[in-house]
């Protein structure tokens, strides 16, 4: 038992026509709502709205239950839920007889369009071609008499309706020039929080046979094949005519008023007829500028009329077409394999419709859509079928392509981690469209944004509400990509990091229709960016406690090494004066070689090596207090000429580079970076120290330094052909107190320093060495 129902109509012929004087309501969908009410046993509320965006204004606000013919678009999905389709018609461009076709959409660019407010042909051209001017008008008869009047450049409609508007209103001055390749496929829509009415209405249409859909559809489609005049029958008019006047001069005079009664009879039926014929050829004019291909065949299935589409498709001219078999025209084995039997039937009286793959001997395999409509005589008798034929071979590939890409998108939407979204511009953030992602990230079905039991805005955290909304709002106003990141509680109350890139969507006049992107969880990321955080603060934590121990450590190891630095130097001093009395006293011989060993040798040797250990220690205490300044040296980064740079340090080595001959230059200019120029100057100080430290006796050094701009980054390159490193030994250099040769100086931190430098500077360094062939050093620093 169904609950009250009211179905919402307005009048849109051939679909419904309503009765100016007592309101009944006739039409095509009219009939489909009775056949349906019969096989439910139950009448519908029927509610008429005088146009067709009042009624679509109730439906969403939910004034009514079901619309009663409607196509399905974005914004109505979001709201209705749809039947199967009952009705599929194509939209054709409208234009006036002097605008030369065919034409496509892309052609009405920057023209005035008229389209019913509120129909779906209005939001499919705002969406697609926002470039098109489109006027609004409240139904088709005022858009068909825009375009007649020439207040609009073209029509896009139905070519149904328009059929029927243009005959109906005698607008002899319009034509179709195209097609817009968008048809109407028709459904009842229903509330989306009613979700039974769509089963049921589907259950009932499934219930009506195919032949009872023909016979409704042949009933309003084809109204005119009734209605027209029969050529045949107004010759007999006119030859009774004729009789009547030859009888005016047999008959007497007595006869003449009667005479003249019966000839403005004639006269009337005559001007009635003239006038069928000129609607009839009006009509006529119409079908030969459609399309479509439209022939006329007799009961002996010979070719009694065919319009120019049809002449075109079979390369025949009209003589070569009209008067003969099918057969003859298109071969006798098409004739059987494709039209034969479909003939038979529709002289049967039965409306044959068909859509089928073709292969044709000039045009290749195509799509063609028709029907077989038989044409009945004043008597009833079947004199002939009405063949129509739509090649839709471009449609059915868009549609296949179209599937194959929807698919495609599916499949990758599928495998994405991550929503792809289109919502209203609201604060509340109408979902109109989401991939398949949404429940696995949020724990929300699609169905449950679109129907508004869950919004976006509240899964939002409530302290980032505002922020994600001006935000998006200040980068979209400026019609930039905005990139946003937020926190949300899906449907378990977990609190999930989002992660969110997209657009503005904007109509011709720059308002804003809809935001497009792309939504992804960051969580994880988050959360080992909160790890990431902690354990460097423990890192630079240890590194400060370290280096302090360093720092402490160096200094107070100072003090013990300048006392026993000191002493040594007392002890020699009292050693030479020890000498000097031995000297001066009377000693035997056998005291005296046994105190000079002991002086001479012993003591000194001890003393020596109490020397070079302490200087030793105190060179590498040294060292350690420069690598642990360097970990706390506050950090002044400005703009650093490497050029003025490396040319100072090159002065300063004048006197080695002359004395070991050493051929070094600068090759080309050094790009500008940015650091603190004193900790620069050490790097560049050190590699350029350790290629000439490291250079080989037998042969003339070379060192080369260059420099470029390499992936944002600044790279400077140091080569020599020095001695080389060893493979095992490329990443030992850099630890500390590690020297290659221990005989060539230094301290063991050349490289742990420069190391140092570039970690604190977001700098990198890498070294290319090969023995007895030199080494390339190559260091990044940041741009100027």
């Amino acid at each position: 038992q169904l609950f009250p129902v009211q179905m919402g109509v307005t009048s849109i012929p051939p679909q419904i026509f309503r009765d100016a004087d007592d309101g009944t309501l006739t039409g095509l969908c009219i009939d489909f709502i009775r056949e349906i009410e019969t096989h439910l046993n139950y009448s519908f509320d029927i509610v008429f709205y005088d146009t067709w965006n009042e009624m679509m204004q109730a439906a969403f606000s939910r004034e009514i239950d079901v619309i009663y013919a409607a196509q399905i678009t974005p914004s109505r999905l979001a709201a209705f839920d749809f039947t199967e389709p009952y009705l599929t018609f194509e939209n054709k461009i409208i234009a006036t007889e002097d605008v030369q076709g065919p034409l496509t959409l892309d052609d009405l660019a920057d023209q005035t369009v008229a389209v019913v407010r509120g129909a779906a042909i209005e939001e499919y051209l705002t969406l697609h071609y926002p470039q098109i001017r489109l006027l609004q008008v409240d139904d088709e008869l005022i858009g068909l008499s825009r375009v007649s009047f020439n207040q609009a450049d073209a029509m896009v409609i139905e070519i149904a309706r328009a059929s029927w508007y243009i005959q109906q209103n005698k607008f002899t001055n319009l034509h179709i020039v195209g097609n817009a390749a968008y048809p109407y496929v028709l459904g009842f829509a229903c509330r989306s929080d009613r979700p039974e009415l769509v089963e049921i209405l589907n259950a009932a249409m499934a219930q009506i046979p195919p032949s009872r859909r023909n016979a409704i559809v042949n009933r309003w489609i084809l109204p005119l094949e009734h209605k027209g005049a029969d050529m045949r029958f107004l010759l007999l008019i006119l030859a009774g005519f004729a009789v009547v006047l030859l009888a005016v001069f047999v008959w007497n005079r007595m006869l003449s008023l009667q005479v003249r009664r019966h000839t403005v009879q004639l006269q009337s039926e005559l001007q009635a007829h003239q006038k069928d014929i000129s609607a009839l050829r009006r009509y006529e004019t119409i079908i030969s500028l459609s399309e479509d291909q439209m022939v006329f065949v007799d009961a002996d299935y010979v070719f009694r009329a065919a319009n120019d589409a049809y002449l075109k498709a079979v390369y025949r001219t009209r003589n070569e077409v009209i008067g003969h078999h099918i057969k003859d025209v298109v071969g006798q084995d098409f004739f059987e394999r494709y039209i034969c039997e479909r003939l038979e039937k529709a002289f049967t009286g039965q409306t044959v419709s068909f859509e089928l793959w073709v292969e044709l001997q000039r045009h290749g395999l195509r799509y063609l859509q028709g029907v077989y409509h038989p044409h009945c005589n004043g008597s009833g008798a079947i004199e002939g079928v009405v063949i129509v034929i739509h090649d839709i071979t471009e449609r059915e590939k868009n549609r296949n392509d179209l599937e194959e890409n929807q698919q495609a998108m599916s499949r990758l939407f599928a495998n994405l981690r991550g929503i792809a979204y289109r919502c209203k511009y609201d604060k509340d953030w109408p979902m109109e469209f989401l991939s398949q992602g949404c429940e696995e990230l949020t724990g929300y079905s699609d169905r449950e944004f679109y129907r508004g039991i869950a919004t976006w805005a509240d899964l939002i955290v409530q302290e980032d509400r505002e922020y994600v909304w001006q935000e998006i709002s200040r980068q979209v106003s400026r019609g930039e990509r905005f990139q946003i990141e937020y926190r949300i509680r899906d449907r378990t109350g977990r609190l999930k990091w989002f992660w969110e890139k997209g657009c503005g969507v904007f109509d011709h006049n720059g308002q804003i229709l809809a935001i497009e992107g792309f939504i992804t969880d960051i969580t994880d990321r988050k959360q080992a960016e909160k790890m990431k955080e902690r354990l460097l603060k423990e890192v630079r934590s240890k590194n400060e406690e370290l280096e302090s121990i360093v720092f402490i450590a160096s200094h107070d190891l100072r003090s013990p090494l300048v006392n026993i630095r000191g002493f040594a130097g007392e002890l020699e001093k009292s050693v030479e004066t020890l000498k000097d009395i031995l000297n001066e006293a009377m000693l035997s011989r056998q005291t005296r070689e046994k105190l000079d060993p002991i002086l001479d040798s012993e003591i000194s040797e001890s003393l020596y090596f109490i020397k070079n250990g302490t200087k030793k220690a105190n060179t590498l205490l040294n060292g350690l207090l420069r690598l642990s300044r360097i970990g706390t040296a506050q950090i002044k980064p400005t703009t650093v000429n490497i050029n003025t740079l490396v040319n100072g340090i090159l002065s300063g080595l004048r006197f080695t580079i002359r004395e070991n001959r050493i051929d070094i230059s600068v090759e080309g200019d050094l790009p500008a970076c940015r650091g603190d120029i004193t900790l620069i100057t050490q790097i560049f100080e050190n590699l350029i120290d350790n290629a000439i430290k490291y250079r080989r006796p037998d042969q003339p050094s070379k060192i080369r330094i260059r420099g470029r701009r390499d992936n944002g980054q600044c790279l400077y390159q140091i080569e020599d052909n020095g001695v080389g490193i060893s493979a095992e030994h490329l990443e030992k250099v850099f630890e500390i107190f590690h020297q290659l040769r221990p005989g060539c100086g230094g301290e063991g931190l050349g490289l742990t320093i420069v190391r140092r430098i570039l970690d604190r500077q977001d700098g990198r360094i890498q070294i290319e060495s090969e023995v007895n062939k030199g080494t390339t050093v190559s260091i990044t620093l940041p741009p100027a």
